[in-house]
């Protein structure tokens, strides 16, 4: 069973997170033959003010 886990701040709605989860699902199941059911996904959230890059918080650049 493939396990996927997504890492990203807060804020995506739950309409993009479906749109994620039914793309990464197909591809899973397509390209390793398994049954749909098997790919299991968790999306692990932070707050802009818990993420970091380039030695800045995203609330500092902007990024998310």
């Amino acid at each position: 069973m493939p396990e996927v886990h997504i890492h990203a701040t807060r804020g995506h709605s739950v309409e993009q997170k479906r749109l994620v989860v039914k793309e990464i699902t197909d591809t899973l199941s397509r390209h390793f033959n398994i049954n749909p059911d098997w790919v299991l996904i968790t999306f692990i959230e932070a707050s802009p003010d818990s993420k970091a890059q380039g030695g800045k918080l995203y609330i500092d650049h902007g990024g998310s």
